[in-house]
């Protein structure tokens, strides 16, 4: 593992992290007998703070305006 992580960071594709927020890297084997770098999100996941208003996707958008010939913005700092 020492040896992808050190080919990765030459990369620049990972860098050193003393945070808290940390996830563990893991090296799992794939069927056809190589090795895959992975990342266990799960612990950050069970504490990340969902978003009250997801983002629409942007063909939904697109879908509802249309034929829209007026439109208006609105900028809202924090709303949840």
């Amino acid at each position: 593992m020492e040896g992808e992580i050190q080919q990765y960071q030459e990369l620049k594709v990972i860098r050193p992290s003393n945070t808290p927020w940390a996830s563990p890297g893991l090296m799992i084997r794939k069927p056809d007998d190589g090795i895959r770098f992975c990342i266990d999100y799960r612990k950050l996941n069970a504490v990340t703070v969902k978003d009250c208003y997801p983002m629409p996707l942007v063909d939904d958008i697109l879908d509802v305006l249309g034929g829209a010939q007026l439109f208006s913005t609105m900028d809202i700092a924090s709303g949840c």
